[in-house]
């Protein structure tokens, strides 16, 4: 029910906070939100999840197991919930 989606490209993930994916820079560069980049890296740093970059999602790789997936999506799911309280 947000407006914005979740996105992969290759590897790499992201957050396009808009409905529909950026088709260019101008575009990508118009659906971030540093505000909200920053309170979700902080919220999920402070539960033991580290993202590398602020604009990314998750990057999961060859270290990572299932486990770990279930805990990134655990936090981002207290993380969108307490969001859409506010």
């Amino acid at each position: 029910g947000l407006g914005w989606r979740a996105h992969r490209f290759g590897a790499r993930t992201g957050y396009c906070l808009r409905p529909e994916l950026p088709r260019t820079a101008r575009e990508a560069h118009a659906s971030l939100d540093p505000l909200f980049a920053d309170a979700r890296r902080m919220y999920f740093a402070n539960r033991g999840v580290w993202d590398a970059i602020s604009s990314a999602g998750p990057h999961p790789g060859f270290s990572h197991e299932a486990g770990d997936i279930d805990v990134y999506l655990g936090v981002l799911g207290d993380f969108l919930d307490e969001m859409c309280a506010r």
